[in-house]
């Protein structure tokens, strides 16, 4: 959470989002398998973060720069 909520600092809520190998065993205590994702969001959201910025930490984002990057005329 200390590397998430410092990324966040810097670099703003619009600019990042979340991904992983969600199989578990990934070495992160308290993370064991997706089950206990909820805690991320709700560390998050005691953070001062609101849902909507939380929706685009988990997939907003992501899929905001997905379908700009679809949108890009070729040439």
């Amino acid at each position: 959470m200390k590397h998430l909520l410092h990324l966040l600092e810097v670099a703003g809520p619009d600019h990042v989002g979340i991904g992983a190998d969600w199989d578990g065993g990934g070495g992160v205590s308290g993370l064991d398998d997706v089950s206990q994702l909820p805690v991320i969001t709700q560390r998050l959201l005691d953070a001062g973060y609101s849902e909507h910025q939380v929706a685009n930490i988990w997939s907003g984002n992501l899929l905001r720069v997905l379908q700009a990057a679809q949108d890009q005329k070729r040439p």
